[in-house]
């Protein structure tokens, strides 16, 4: 599918699963953010026979940016902030400060990893929001997009594939494939940001902030394992989703 003006869309589905099943392709759908769509973007939308649009972002953001008139179409919109405004304020600031910073190569790494675990377990409501409401019958296929499509939705994406059995590492070969939809667009920011900053700012570390690693991700599900076990423990323990909704969620999934 070609876009004009939606960038890091993709089906997340389509991946082998436990027990020879496969993740179901054409159910789950990820992408940045939808203020800029064209009417042959939204036609896209609707000939993917998407149905459900579920935004992570804080409310502060989906109010700056709302969707390109597709409540008018027919989809339904429904907004889960993966954090709240306050915390989506204050990393951003941390992030600015360390563009500026001679130390954004050390602190980083950390930056991230203290926020992927803050999503997975300080705002594991959120997920279960997330799991229960794609759980009802008329909910998928389903597009979930935050801003850049990256790190929010790079992770409801992993616990969804992991919840269909798709084996870990299969889940962050895709989780990375964010990099390479989302690279003719960084280089383009870094280009003017450099100017902008009149080469200030060391193309490097902004690259190295506008990408997706490896690291907090692996991190993340390596502590969720160890506190819970595995993937539907973890849904039903900390993001408290009953058994029943994960197994017919599940059943809808995988083929």
């Amino acid at each position: 599918m070609r876009f004009d003006k939606l960038s890091n869309f993709r089906d997340f589905g389509g991946l082998p699963a436990a027990n020879g099943q496969t993740l179901k392709a054409g159910l789950l759908f990820r992408s940045a953010e939808l203020s800029r769509l064209t009417a042959n973007d939204a036609a896209q939308l609707r000939a993917a026979g998407i149905k459900l649009i579920c935004d992570l972002r804080a409310p502060g953001e989906s109010r700056k940016k709302p969707p390109y008139r597709l409540a008018d179409q027919g989809f339904r919109i429904v907004n889960i902030p993966i954090h709240d405004q306050p915390t989506h304020d204050a990393l951003r600031k941390r992030l600015l400060r360390l563009l500026v910073s001679n130390t954004a190569p050390e602190r980083f790494p950390q930056v991230m990893r203290d926020y992927y675990h803050h999503i997975a377990f300080e705002r594991s409501a959120s997920a279960g929001e997330v799991i229960r409401l794609l759980a009802s019958e008329e909910s998928l296929p389903a597009l979930i997009h935050c801003t850049a499509g990256k790190d929010r939705t790079g992770w409801i994406a992993a616990i969804l594939q992991l919840l269909a059995g798709v084996p870990f590492a299969l889940v962050m070969t895709d989780y990375l494939r964010t990099n390479d939809a989302i690279r003719p667009e960084v280089e383009r920011a870094i280009r003017l940001l450099r100017l902008l900053s009149l080469f200030q700012i060391p193309a490097g570390r902004m690259r190295q902030m506008a990408m997706a690693h490896p690291e907090p991700l692996h991190q993340v599900y390596e502590h969720m394992i160890q506190r819970h076990g595995t993937i539907e423990e973890y849904l039903m323990g900390a993001c408290n989703v009953n058994s029943a909704t994960l197994q017919q969620l599940k059943r809808r999934l995988v083929e």
